[in-house]
């Protein structure tokens, strides 16, 4: 097996190096990475504005009803076009003071933990208690839910004092 694998050979399409590139967020990737010939072909208009590719049928439903969708904002109307120095050094600012849990170092992370008093909670919550019915202005019709169990075959099993065993009791939290 080993003498198989030393034997592989694989094809090179150039046997030019390829410069190690530096990412930035200032960087136009598609010339970094010569796909801006690859990106016009896949445009769905051209350079001048006339159609190219036509999108699948399939997609046409999904975007019918989107607002703006044949609205191409000119850069001169774009306050921040994607581009422009300072909104890229505002979001680069806005990175930099992420606290590190947000950026996923949670080892150099101390989460700030408040106790707050039980009265305090109690005057500026109030639980309340629905009834069967469920919450006020739910409508579960709406929610694409399978209806086919027929629940007069289905049993509860009652419990001694008349309650039913898979009752729920809900609670809603009102701020």
């Amino acid at each position: 097996m080993s003498e198989q694998s030393s034997k592989m050979t694989y094809p090179f399409v150039k046997s030019t190096p390829i410069p190690e590139l530096n990412p930035s967020l200032r960087n136009d990737f598609l010339k970094s990475y010569n796909l801006t010939s690859f990106a016009q072909s896949l445009a769905r208009t051209k350079q001048d504005g006339s159609k190219g590719i036509k999108l699948r049928k399939s997609y046409k439903n999904h975007i019918s009803d989107l607002e703006g969708k044949s609205y191409i904002p000119q850069p001169s109307m774009v306050s921040n076009p994607p581009g422009d120095p300072a909104a890229i050094d505002r979001t680069l600012s806005m990175l930099a003071s992420i606290p590190p849990a947000a950026q996923g170092d949670f080892e150099n992370a101390h989460p700030k933990i408040e106790i707050y008093d039980k009265n305090y909670l109690l005057n500026t919550m109030e639980f309340e208690i629905n009834g069967f019915g469920g919450v006020p202005g739910f409508d579960a019709s709406k929610l694409a839910l399978d209806d086919t169990i027929d629940k007069k075959k289905e049993k509860k099993r009652k419990l001694e004092n008349g309650e039913d065993s898979e009752s729920k009791r809900r609670i809603t939290l009102n701020f």
